[in-house]
């Protein structure tokens, strides 16, 4: 084999791994850097309702994390909606549901379900509470 044959041989190896490498990285980097940003809805006040077949009040102060400026902007648009759907969430609960230990969880769930289906979204990803009371 001459030396340039050689030399030849030892460029199409370093070209193909040097390929290889390439599409693995991209195959393989982080998908976040795909995803889309994540932002906090606040609706701006406390929500304060009666719970079902009682005289109890349930006070809560909540943040919504979305997914996608879209969503985002959907629940800006349409607050009032919002506050409504939280709002019948709450007040379908009875004392007992209210005051169980596994409420809250619930609760997260069930709001991010009703208002996707109220306002006809995706990308609500939870709920965020920062005060939940339940008064005797």
């Amino acid at each position: 084999m001459t030396k340039t044959v050689k030399i030849l041989i030892a460029v199409i190896i370093v070209i193909v791994l040097g390929a290889s490498g390439a599409i693995a990285f991209v195959l393989t980097r982080n998908t976040s850097e795909r995803e889309e940003p994540r932002f906090i809805y606040d609706p701006g006040t406390s929500f304060i309702t009666n719970v079902q077949e009682d005289s109890s009040l349930a006070k809560t102060t909540l943040v919504i994390q979305v997914i996608g400026a879209k969503t985002l902007a959907a629940l800006t648009e349409d607050s009032v909606k919002v506050n409504d759907s939280i709002i019948s969430v709450l007040r379908e609960k009875t004392k007992d549901e209210m005051t169980s230990p596994e409420i809250q969880e619930r609760l997260k769930v069930e709001i991010c379900e009703r208002l996707e289906q109220d306002l006809n979204i995706e990308g609500i990803e939870t709920i965020y509470f920062s005060e939940f009371v339940v008064t005797n």
